[in-house]
């Protein structure tokens, strides 16, 4: 799948283990999985911004597609 603006997606921090929910907010590069996330953190009072790259196998940091589930 590419990348759009508006889709909801996974950001993994460095370190945290876990992921939180995030929503892509400007799409540099499609190609490339290059977007601007607006990201969901459960404990901050300001959801924050960063630009990233679509996380690879082995990568600690970035941001993937969460498991679709047939519920």
């Amino acid at each position: 799948m590419k990348p759009t603006i508006g889709r909801i997606v996974w950001w993994w921090a460095d370190g945290l283990g876990m992921p939180f929910a995030a929503i892509i907010v400007r799409v540099f590069d499609a190609e490339t999985g290059s977007v601007r996330l607006r990201i969901f953190e459960d404990d901050e009072d300001e959801d924050r911004t960063v630009d990233a790259m679509e996380r690879r196998p082995g990568d600690t940091t970035g941001w993937e597609w969460p498991p679709r589930t047939n519920a």
